[in-house]
């Protein structure tokens, strides 16, 4: 369960209260053992990711998604 604004985007199990929800804390999945939040950011013209671009970025990819799918 994803629960976003810009500023803040936080993550949890489905059932779980408020404060068990947490940020995601990277944007490296995978297949893609080197991402680079500099760079991405660069990439989407910013100066540094926000908390929603970096779950999406780092959760939403789909071997990520799948892995935690597959394992929560």
């Amino acid at each position: 369960m994803i629960a976003a604004s810009f500023e803040q985007c936080l993550v949890g199990t489905i059932g779980a209260r408020a404060e068990f929800y947490k940020p995601w804390k990277t944007i490296v999945t995978a297949s893609e053992p080197n991402r680079c939040e500099k760079a991405l950011a660069k990439e989407l013209e910013v100066s540094k990711l926000s908390a929603q671009q970096r779950l999406v970025a780092g959760m939403l990819m789909p071997d990520a998604l799948l892995d935690i799918i597959r394992h929560f």
